[in-house]
């Protein structure tokens, strides 16, 4: 009996820890506060047994992470993660876990690549597009396949096969299998929504742009980087 409680106190630790990393990402997201974020996923990265799902959450975050650097052109933090996460995902392809998601973790992190270091987008920018594929192809239902194969049309120069107008399809396919199980406190949702918003507005269909941030700060009023400069920007182009 005492076992019992014991193994069960501990699953409910487990669980409990791993919703509080989830929120706590959630909430570095609405506030921008990557410092935070970092450290979190340092703290993730220090334990030494890691399960597969611990490993898939990890790298969740650590894509999140890298995506931030990328955009704001933060380059060394950026290697340092894509090459932890890299590593992530390597160990999970070999274990044969879960690969539709891994193989688009594997997309997103070779663009990242590319992002950081644009020569390399005639040697991986295919390959890339390609695990992409693959994911979707192997579960119509993740929506974080779509979501890849999506950013890797949406980056791919026009003459080379790219085009945000197909990209915009598939954040949208996402975004619908996303919400018929949505999770709470999800940051992947937000940003998903925010992606849809930008293209949107590369697309100049600024009113369906203007929705969706409306609908976002509806969601999470202090969203910082939405409330504080992507809708200022979009009014001003409008």
């Amino acid at each position: 009996m005492k076992k019992i409680i014991i193994i069960s106190t501990l699953i409910l630790a487990y669980f409990s820890v791993n919703a509080n990393n989830k929120t706590l990402i959630y909430n570095c997201y609405i506030s921008q506060n990557m410092t935070k974020w970092k450290q979190i996923i340092n703290t993730m990265e220090a334990k030494s047994v890691k399960s597969e799902d611990y490993l898939l959450e990890l790298l969740n975050y650590e894509y999140g992470y890298v995506a931030w650097c990328v955009t704001n052109k933060k380059k060394e933090p950026a290697a340092k993660y894509i090459e932890l996460g890299i590593k992530h995902i390597e160990y999970l392809e070999n274990k044969k876990v879960n690969l539709s998601l891994v193989y688009a973790y594997k997309s997103a992190f070779m663009g990242f690549q590319i992002g950081i270091a644009p020569y390399k987008a005639p040697l991986i920018g295919y390959t890339s597009l390609n695990y992409a594929k693959k994911a979707v192809k192997l579960d119509k239902n993740n929506y974080f396949a779509y979501m890849q194969y999506a950013s890797a049309l949406y980056h791919t120069p026009h003459f080379m096969g790219g085009s945000k107008t197909i990209a915009l399809t598939l954040y949208i396919k996402a975004k619908k299998i996303m919400e018929k199980n949505l999770q709470k406190n999800d940051w992947n949702y937000i940003y998903l929504l925010v992606r849809i918003a930008k293209t949107y507005t590369d697309l100049q269909n600024y009113n369906a742009a203007k929705t969706y941030y409306e609908n976002i700060l509806k969601i999470e009023p202090e969203f910082s980087i939405i409330k504080e400069k992507l809708y200022p920007e979009l009014l001003a182009r409008m």
